[in-house]
């Protein structure tokens, strides 16, 4: 059986554990997305998987792809177009809960080209 996800693959930008995005200096970078990370799941599984998505050609996307091909994701489905990632912001301020931000999904590489490659 071959199970294969399609969606966005985003960057997330976290601050530190309680800095608000209002005084952090620094962010930690992660590399993420409800399909990439049931892809990683389900190929960790011993599960025949591949990921259906639209990358950047940036250092981002080369380090995504390595990541899910470290993971035993099929990556031949993912198409290297365009020049932006989408990507969102999470602060973390114990005891509050943390939140996301969208940041800049506008003219990202998959909300505006994935669609025209399947």
């Amino acid at each position: 059986m071959k199970f294969i996800t399609f969606g966005e693959i985003m960057l997330r930008l976290s601050t530190e554990n309680g800095q608000s995005f209002n005084t952090a200096d620094r962010f930690q970078v992660n590399i993420g997305g409800s399909e990439m990370n049931v892809a990683m799941s389900l190929a960790s599984s011993g599960i025949d998987t591949s990921l259906i998505t639209a990358l950047p050609e940036n250092p981002f996307s080369h380090r995504t792809i390595s990541l899910l091909k470290c993971n035993n994701v099929d990556t031949s489905n993912i198409k290297t177009i365009g020049n932006r990632m989408g990507d969102y912001c999470h602060q973390i301020l114990p005891p509050l809960p943390s939140f996301l931000t969208p940041n800049d999904k506008e003219c990202t590489t998959d909300c505006q080209q994935t669609y025209q490659y399947i």
